[in-house]
């Protein structure tokens, strides 16, 4: 099943933000506190992902 455009142009943005994603459970695990983006995280949870913190942060 082909991946929705929206989504996959999102996750290829944050991902340069530096999130990492978990698409079988459907996490995002959250970059360092300054590049975080809030809009994109809200955008994100409407493709029912759920944000994670990352708990191996240097």
């Amino acid at each position: 099943m082909k991946e929705d455009r929206r989504l996959r142009n999102l996750r290829y943005q944050m991902r340069k933000k530096g999130y990492q994603f978990d698409t079988k459970n459907l996490v995002a695990i959250m970059p360092s506190h300054d590049k975080r983006s809030l809009l994109q995280e809200r955008r994100l949870s409407k493709f029912g992902f759920s944000i994670q913190c990352n708990m191996f942060e240097q």
